[in-house]
């Protein structure tokens, strides 16, 4: 009859019919009509809709994960609907949305501007409302956006915007396969990126006076391939950055972090103890009686983050060592916000332990802004309380196997600690 669902209630109204349904179709009248106009790109109508009714700006396509009206905004390009829908009240932190409308795989919202180099002033405009986290979400390849930017192969403009906005920490990130932004760059044969890293490191590294932008132990601590940094040569002076270190004052104490490989195996033997395994120190093996507490308490000195993305308290978590979780959470509280190379938090981790070892490891990650951690997501979009319910699947049996067995440079070998009671000890592929 090509009537309207609005035009249809209402005659079955007039017979009596469909009162109930009729309300709640006018109900969402003024939302049908705001949706209408963002998707004729109408910024007079959808500025009058917002600001004359009201209106809620974040509405969803779909499902859960279908997109927002503001992602449909940045995915068209349309500056102007972005801003005025900002401006409105519409989030942009902690939104995942599907990659593309035939498929159930989703992504941060922010990484629905790195379509092409046009949505750089979206980027712009949006990062400045976001939390800096934002920057650290990952899609299902277990990229950042810095990862994706050089993985979709935009403009070296871009990518150095990326870089600079995140002051060069989203350089020590890396993907699923374990590759950092340059080593991408890399592999990707993108020269033109490489030089243009080299280059931002050795500007933000070697500095006579202020404090660097970025500091070298960030990438000696995040197991950092030691040539593809301490090699870089500045271009004006032909000297490399070991070079120019010692050359410089280095007041700020850099020089210690060059030796890539003693900090790497420093670093191991924090892991181990962690996990309340042996500990090699000075060429004496030493069983630590409190399972690694003391240990860690006078030799751990830095966020040391694995070739895998684990920490030490990753590490603590599988291993079921409940007084070296307290001590990290106490005293190295920002360990609960670094993930691992595919977005898996702390709090994932304690969800996939079997109960009633979850709950007391949650309740030591949970004590202190629990909020912080909560709403954080994996790469696919699963929080932390998702886990529960998986327990017993294959897929967090092979993440806690994998926690437990990779050593620091994501090689299989044996655990880095003591078999928790009830952990499952082979592969969970071969049973």
């Amino acid at each position: 009859e090509g009537k309207t669902a609005i035009e249809l209630a209402e005659t079955k109204v007039y017979e009596g019919k469909s009162e109930k349904c009729l309300s709640v179709l006018k109900s969402y009248r003024k939302t049908s009509q705001l949706i209408h106009a963002v998707l004729c790109h109408d910024v007079e109508t959808t500025r009058k809709l917002l600001e004359r009714e009201k209106l809620p700006v974040n509405i969803r396509f779909r499902d859960r994960i279908g997109k927002t009206l503001l992602s449909h905004c940045i995915e068209q390009h349309n500056t102007e609907l972005v801003r005025l829908l900002v401006e409105h009240g519409a989030r942009v932190n902690q939104i995942r949305v599907r990659l593309h409308e035939d498929t159930d795989v989703t992504i941060p919202l922010f990484h629905k501007c790195l379509c092409d180099n046009e949505c750089l002033d979206i980027a712009k405009f949006l990062n400045p409302q976001m939390d800096p986290a934002e920057h650290k979400e990952k899609d299902q390849a277990g990229n950042t956006a810095l990862l994706a930017a050089i993985e979709k192969g935009l403009s070296v403009r871009y990518i150095q915007w990326l870089i600079q906005v995140t002051r060069g920490s989203a350089l020590v990130d890396r993907n699923a396969d374990g590759l950092t932004p340059k080593e991408l760059a890399t592999a990707k044969n993108n020269t033109e990126v490489v030089k243009m890293i080299d280059k931002y490191i050795i500007q933000n590294v070697v500095q006579e006076s202020g404090i660097p932008t970025l500091l070298l132990p960030q990438f000696s601590i995040n197991f950092c391939c030691e040539e593809e940094i301490t090699r870089i040569t500045d271009e004006k002076t032909k000297k490399t950055l070991v070079e120019l270190l010692q050359d410089s004052n280095d007041k700020y104490n850099m020089k210690k972090w060059l030796n890539f490989k003693e900090v790497g195996n420093y670093a191991e033997k924090i892991m181990r103890a962690a996990s309340g395994g042996d500990i090699f120190e000075k060429e004496i093996r030493m069983k630590s009686s409190d399972g690694g507490l003391s240990y860690i308490k006078d030799k751990y000195d830095a966020n040391y983050r694995d070739r895998n993305g684990f920490t030490a308290m990753t590490r603590a978590i599988v291993f079921h060592k409940f007084d070296i979780i307290e001590y990290l959470c106490t005293t190295r509280p920002m360990l609960k916000t670094l993930p691992d190379n595919l977005n898996r938090y702390p709090l994932h981790y304690a969800y996939a332990l079997p109960e009633p070892e979850s709950e007391r490891v949650r309740k030591l990650l949970q004590e202190k802004n629990p909020q912080e951690i909560e709403k954080r997501v994996d790469k696919d979009g699963l929080y932390p309380a998702d886990y529960a319910a998986l327990r017993d699947s294959l897929k967090v049996q092979q993440i806690l196997y994998d926690a437990r067995t990779l050593n620091v440079y994501a090689q299989r070998g044996p655990p880095l600690g003591r078999w928790p009671v009830g952990a499952l000890k082979d592969p969970p592929e071969e049973e």
